[in-house]
């Protein structure tokens, strides 16, 4: 998807995986039955996902946004994560990441601060 969901392509459903190019805005669904990764940032988003959620850039979820993955949720960037994140293996974020009262850490099997 190039560059950006919004208002110009709508909610993506498909059936493989998704890459976003640029970001998602408030308010709209991505969902996939592979991996989703997003190069830009997420905000007030849905994302479902059959395998992995990789978010390059931030996530401004506001407790609205929510992502859901099969698989683990990995976000690569300094993160203010505020998404309810249910059904994920495990969550995998990098230095720098901040943290709120949105994440649960004891949900997941494992959580992993990588460098």
């Amino acid at each position: 998807v190039t560059p950006t969901v919004g208002i110009t392509t709508g909610n993506i459903k498909f059936v493989g995986g998704v890459i976003v190019r640029g970001d998602i805005e408030s308010g709209y669904v991505v969902e996939a039955e592979g991996n989703i990764e997003v190069k830009g940032n997420v905000e007030k988003a849905h994302l479902i996902s059959g395998g992995d959620i990789i978010v390059k850039g931030s996530t401004f979820g506001k407790g609205e946004g929510r992502f859901e993955a099969k698989n683990d949720v990995i976000l690569n960037h300094n993160v203010s994560f505020q998404h309810s994140i249910t059904g994920a293996n495990s969550l995998v974020y990098f230095p720098g990441a901040k943290w709120n009262s949105y994440v649960n850490r004891s949900r997941f099997n494992t959580i992993n601060n990588t460098v």
